[in-house]
C-alpha cells in the first residue's frame, strides 16, 4: 500500500497548519478522513485502495473545527478502543 504526505507543518503556525489540512481535504472531498491526533495525521482511503496522509501540527479539538468548518461530520468509531475520529462530508 502506497502513501504519500507533506512535510509536517511545524512551530507556532496553526494558520499554515490549518492552511495545509484545508488544502488536503479540497481535493479530494468525497473521501472519507481518519483523524487521528496522536500522531498528527489525517489520512484518506482512496478509491483504488491506496492511503494518503498529511501530517499537521494541530490539536485533535483544532482538527475538529477545521473538518466542521469543511461541512464534514465526525464520529467515534463504534469500538471503544479506538480514538481517532471518522469524518465525512455532509
Amino acid at each position: 500500500m502506497s502513501s504519500s504526505s507533506t512535510q509536517p507543518t511545524t512551530g507556532p503556525n496553526p494558520p499554515a497548519a490549518t492552511q495545509t489540512l484545508e488544502q488536503f481535504v479540497t481535493e479530494q472531498p468525497q473521501c472519507v478522513y481518519i483523524v487521528d491526533a496522536k500522531s498528527d495525521l489525517v489520512c484518506r482511503n482512496l478509491p483504488d485502495g491506496r492511503r494518503s496522509c498529511v501530517r499537521v501540527d494541530l490539536t485533535q479539538k483544532e482538527m475538529f473545527e477545521v473538518m466542521q468548518k469543511l461541512d464534514f461530520f465526525c464520529t467515534l468509531p463504534a469500538e471503544p478502543e479506538k480514538t481517532y475520529l471518522e469524518c465525512r462530508r455532509i
